[in-house]
């Protein structure tokens, strides 16, 4: 779980906001459907800074989480913003690799 330190919003038992520079959230275990739901959720707002998913804990992502990404992506593209995947584990690595998701 991250730092009791940080200005930390759970949305799920596997997602959790950082408030802090910029929009940060930290994935947990399995990125599914309901840590997709709860990182959409996050982004819906308006943006008024970068996003940075940090995939260092993810065990698993499937394509509900994949779709989470891009989507959080673009929302973030269309209001001329950063998105940033930061710290894939080996699992998210892979799948972001087959759909080539993950810069050279």
């Amino acid at each position: 779980m991250p730092s009791a330190r940080e200005d930390v919003v759970a949305l799920s038992d596997r997602v959790f906001v950082h408030r802090r520079h910029r929009r940060a959230a930290t994935a947990l275990g399995v990125f599914g459907v309901t840590a997709a739901m709860a990182l959409l959720e996050a982004i819906s707002q308006p943006l008024g800074e970068d996003v940075q998913v940090d995939l260092a804990g993810v065990t698993f992502l499937d394509c509900a989480g994949l779709g989470a990404l891009i989507a959080a992506s673009n929302a973030a593209r269309t209001r001329a913003r950063r998105f940033v995947v930061t710290n894939p584990s080996g699992a998210a690595r892979r799948i972001l690799e087959i759909c080539y998701l993950l810069d050279p």
